[in-house]
């Protein structure tokens, strides 16, 4: 009944269909979870704004959780080192797991669970029964630690020192 409404919504704030299809499907979840008595007068507007308004959330979450990792991406690293010479291809699994071995368990598991496992910071949060800040933060602490131990290498600094700056 409101599926076309809710996906038109989702359409117009992220314009694209395939997210949008998954934004009212995570909607309808959403709600199919909360367990409410509804109470329609008139029929079915409070359904219909409680939905509007989860596909809403729903859709702004996702603009900002691909906002997010478009800013927190590689593409944010040199690609050249100061020698001319490709950092990307500096890269070994060695020099990787050498980087991740340096992050607080912390912010390894909630990178490990962000992008390896696809939790989002509020499925994260509640595992580990902290708030979502706290997951946010250590996701970009995680993050902006790799990113200076790569960051070293096309400095020329010894893979695994954490005094390169």
């Amino acid at each position: 009944l409101y599926g076309s409404l809710a996906f038109s919504l989702a359409l117009r704030i992220l314009g694209e269909s395939q997210p949008a299809e998954e934004v009212v499907l995570e909607s309808f979840v959403s709600l199919s979870r909360c367990v409410r008595k509804l109470d329609h007068d008139p029929p079915g507007t409070e359904l219909r704004s409680l939905l509007m308004r989860t596909v809403h959330q729903h859709s702004i979450d996702r603009l900002r959780n691909t906002a997010g990792r478009a800013q927190t991406t590689m593409s944010k690293l040199p690609l050249m080192d100061k020698g001319g010479e490709d950092v990307f291809q500096k890269l070994t699994p060695e020099i990787v797991r050498n980087a991740l071995a340096q992050l607080p368990s912390e912010h390894l598991s909630a990178i490990d669970q962000a992008f390896y496992q696809g939790y989002s910071t509020t499925e994260i949060a509640r595992q580990l029964g902290i708030a979502t800040g706290t997951v946010d933060s250590w996701l970009r602490l995680g993050l902006n630690g790799l990113r200076s131990s790569f960051l070293a290498i096309g400095e020329g600094c010894v893979a695994g020192s954490r005094f390169c700056e």
